[in-house]
């Protein structure tokens, strides 16, 4: 069952602003519903509609009497990315739930302190005791100590194994552990040694491989996963030492596409400054208008935590300062003695960096007031495929990571 949530403006997903300039139109569906009922709608141009239990479209017009343009093609691309949202929030939920999961492997103590937190775990794999066997420590000792830099793939493949076999199997601290290690010497029991070829070849072919036995809806799960999430963690870990750069959307929260300039250069997205405070304690003109920033270090639990009941508090765009600097962007203060004009404490920063430069972040659960204008960033980002993953299980991915790389340096 799909929704398609059509917006006022929506023709201007099917057609140019020239066609029928001026005049009324309408989108003509023809549809197929979940009972296999055949139901026509007709919605005009100007207004908004929510259409329910949609199994499929057959055919779809857009514009006025005998002048009608075929959108067959691109209404069922919107209505495919309805489908994306969901299927994307349920692949985020699962891995919050695989990181409590990996840490009751890693240590059970943390994991009993941490399951209380955003992410909730699903799993019935958890340990009744403070304490497992402890294999993986014994494992990690026989791992060349070469291997550290591995460690980061390590994990994203035994994510792969855990949407291949979350619901059937409780076998995690062996299965994590190989997969982890790439440990398929004669330690590894034959199904983990089959469960981790699947996972190694999936994890080369980005999720896109034809891999039998494979539900359809683990093969979508797997392509967003590796479209958007895996981009965002492979970039925060690449730049793990480093400070980023954070501002998050304002205004008009689906105007996001490829290759724009994020933020975008005008006021018609966001507030802007257009002169700052120079290195004399004066003022002086912006090239471009300035937008305020946060800065603060993966997971970004300080500043970069702010505004949770704002919008640019929900969905936010992360840019290390290596590349942000590399790229011309530039960071002001915002200092001024004069109380008609707003100080600061933040900084400033001014830019024309393309958006696929960023990685963004959005929350699972926003204020209700917000979640409308989450869903349709979210939409837009997904649809320009820009890196995105869910704030929410970043604190504790992060304590798996460092548990896992404390472990190894220590055991070597």
């Amino acid at each position: 069952m799909v929704t398609l949530k059509l917006e006022k403006g929506f023709g201007k997903r099917l057609a140019s602003d020239d066609f029928l300039k001026n005049k009324m139109k309408y989108l003509t569906l023809h549809i197929i519903t979940v009972t296999d009922e055949n139901t026509k709608k007709m919605i005009r141009s100007d207004e908004s509609k929510i259409i329910k239990n949609i199994k499929k479209i057959t055919r779809a017009s857009y514009g006025k009497g005998d002048d009608k343009l075929d959108v067959t093609d691109k209404v069922n691309t919107m209505l495919k990315l309805e489908s994306q949202v969901e299927i994307f929030r349920n692949v985020n939920n699962d891995f919050a739930d695989f990181c409590l999961v990996f840490m009751n492997v890693l240590c059970p103590r943390c994991h009993a302190i941490k399951k209380g937190g955003l992410a909730k775990s699903t799993s019935t794999s958890t340990s009744p005791s403070l304490h497992n066997c402890g294999y993986i420590n014994y494992m990690m000792r026989s791992t060349h100590q070469n291997y550290l830099p591995h460690l980061f793939d390590g994990i994203i493949k035994c994510f792969v194994a855990y949407l291949i076999k979350k619901d059937k199997t409780k076998r995690w601290i062996e299965i994590f552990t190989h997969i982890l290690l790439s440990q398929q010497g004669d330690n590894c029991p034959q199904d983990i040694y089959t469960i981790s070829n699947t996972v190694h070849s999936c994890f080369l072919s980005n999720g896109r491989d034809k891999i039998q036995n494979l539900s359809d809806a683990t093969k979508d799960k797997l392509d967003l996963f590796y479209k958007h999430i895996y981009p965002g963690l492979n970039y925060f870990y690449l730049n793990q030492s480093q400070i980023f750069i954070r501002h998050g959307l304002e205004k008009n929260t689906n105007d996001y596409v490829e290759k724009m300039i994020y933020p975008h250069n005008d006021v018609n997205h966001g507030w802007r400054i257009h002169k700052i405070t120079s290195m004399n304690g004066g003022d002086r003109p912006t090239t471009y208008p300035a937008y305020a920033i946060e800065i603060d270090k993966f997971p970004f639990k300080q500043c970069g935590s702010h505004s949770i009941k704002e919008i640019y508090g929900c969905v936010k765009g992360y840019i290390s300062h290596h590349d942000y600097k590399k790229n011309g962007g530039i960071i002001h203060l915002r200092y001024e003695n004069n109380n008609t004009v707003m100080a600061r404490d933040h900084f400033f920063g001014e830019s024309n960096i393309s958006i696929d430069n960023w990685v963004f972040t959005y929350r699972l659960k926003p204020p209700e007031h917000l979640k409308y204008e989450v869903k349709r960033a979210v939409k837009a980002l997904l649809e320009s495929n820009i890196p995105l993953l869910a704030e929410d299980y970043l604190d504790n991915y992060n304590t798996i990571f460092q548990l896992i790389v404390n472990k190894f340096i220590i055991v070597h």
